[in-house]
């Protein structure tokens, strides 16, 4: 009898491999991608906080009436 040839070679298509890779990626990242999450989430928050502070500001501020151009300032 004939043994069968070592020479069995497996071929992967390029969506197989970019499968593997978003896999790969997924399970070796994760700690990493949850602490850039909460980061991310936290600066929102600040940025929120920073809004609502200038709209509070901004309202404090009292209307003034537009400046008048500066060559009219001098007359």
């Amino acid at each position: 009898m004939s043994e069968p040839k070592a020479d069995n070679k497996v071929q992967l298509g390029c969506g197989t491999l970019i499968v593997i890779a978003i896999i790969v990626m997924i399970f070796s990242g994760g700690r990493e991608s949850r602490s850039l999450r909460e980061s991310v989430e936290a600066l929102n928050v600040k940025i929120d906080r920073l809004e609502q502070k200038i709209d509070d500001l901004s309202k404090r501020i009292p209307e003034r009436p537009p400046a008048a151009p500066p060559g009219e300032a001098a007359k």
